[in-house]
């Protein structure tokens, strides 16, 4: 995990701020206010996230690329996506 950015882990595993939120019910409006610039998300775990977050609306996001390295992914219609968060 070379990479110049900063990653922010959205799962609420190693992320308390991530977790709190999704309790919360408001996982975009902490995407917004960390100012997070890009999301990896396959769609079926965008929809998740979505439902996590009842009280915060989802980004406009631009779909940028879709990996389809993953064959397994790809036979379920559901790829891995980069997403540019449209503040």
């Amino acid at each position: 995990y070379y990479c110049p950015q900063t990653v922010i882990n959205l799962d609420g595993v190693v992320n308390g701020g991530a977790y709190r939120a999704i309790l919360d019910g408001t996982i975009f409006s902490y995407v917004r206010d960390q100012r997070i610039t890009h999301l990896i998300e396959a769609p079926l775990s965008l929809r998740f996230r979505a439902a996590q977050s009842p009280r915060s609306p989802e980004p406009l996001l631009q779909p940028l690329h879709a990996e389809v390295s993953y064959p397994e992914a790809v036979a379920r219609s559901n790829p891995v996506i980069i997403y540019k968060v449209m503040q």
